[in-house]
């Protein structure tokens, strides 16, 4: 077995809880190997310092905020191993449990005594202007939104080829039912149990009065793409990491990959409990 611990290096207690579990995993034989969370990209190779610390892993401990395990979820989609979260963060949709019981959790995960949770992620492909194809797995959204200048882009929603709505906003968003809880939140979409196969697309602050966000099966394929008159003024971010591009994308292409990554739950509410106390003002 080896396990690999992704961290929030800004954070000195993830450390050391990181050197804590290293220690007591190399004490009773398992190789351990520790990752800066922020070394990990959603393009590109992986650095190779990284590389060869991921190859055989066989459980992966998330050490932070969501943010955190986003990022180890890179790791995840190249090296598939499933991934045991503990919450250093704020509302831990994610990342779960408490450090406090990180050896319990992580040998209970080690005996194949935690539930599994399978989650689908997204499979983006961004097309650029010059003829290029981009392509992107991403655990949580794809935010397609206003560039430098501040004004606001018109893009189509197609829906399997077909046009669904033209639409002049800040932005628009793709998230999958994990992503549900986050950015695809906050511009108005609904919440999703995380463990469905599904997309929700979302206008990003639309100028408009009848703009919803709609839920899209998991078969369907979403594209948004700007028009002309957003050609040069559009930002693409992929997980809240932005898309390096000289000129918006002709074409953002999502689809659903179905139990791209497993979840270990260890002594965490459900998804029903987590979201009544963050949003609906829930006690424990």
């Amino acid at each position: 077995m080896h396990v690999v611990i992704a961290v929030n290096a800004t954070k000195p207690i993830t450390i050391e809880k990181a050197h804590e579990l290293k220690q007591w995993l190399q004490g009773g034989g398992i190789s351990a190997d520790i990752v800066d969370a922020d070394g990990i990209v959603v393009k590109g190779a992986i650095p190779d310092d990284i590389k060869e610390k991921v190859e055989d892993a066989t459980l992966y401990c998330s050490l932070g905020g969501d943010g955190t395990l986003l990022s180890c979820a890179q790791l995840v989609f190249r090296h598939p191993a499933p991934v045991l979260g503990f919450n250093f963060g704020h509302l831990g949709f994610l990342n779960g449990a408490t450090p406090e019981v990180m050896i319990e959790g992580v040998k209970a995960a080690l005996d194949g005594k935690l539930e599994e949770e399978h989650r689908c992620a997204l499979d983006v492909v961004l097309e650029t202007r010059d003829d290029e194809c981009l392509t992107y797995t991403l655990l949580n959204e794809v935010a397609i939104t206003r560039g430098m200048t501040g004004k606001m882009i018109d893009y189509d929603i197609m829906i399997d080829g077909e046009l669904l709505s033209t639409i002049r906003a800040d932005g628009a968003i793709v998230a999958s039912p994990t992503g549900s809880t986050a950015y695809s939140l906050s511009a108005g979409g609904p919440l999703i149990s995380p463990t469905l196969s599904c997309m929700v697309v979302s206008a990003l602050a639309p100028h408009s009065l009848i703009s919803r966000a709609m839920v899209v099966d998991q078969s369907q394929i979403v594209s948004i793409l700007p028009t002309d008159k957003s050609n040069l003024d559009c930002s693409v971010f992929a997980d809240g990491h932005l898309v390096e591009l000289d000129r918006s994308p002709r074409r953002v292409v999502v689809t659903v990959q179905n139990d791209a990554i497993t979840l270990l739950k260890y002594n965490v509410p459900g998804f029903t409990r987590s979201a009544s106390k963050a949003f609906f003002g829930g006690t424990e």
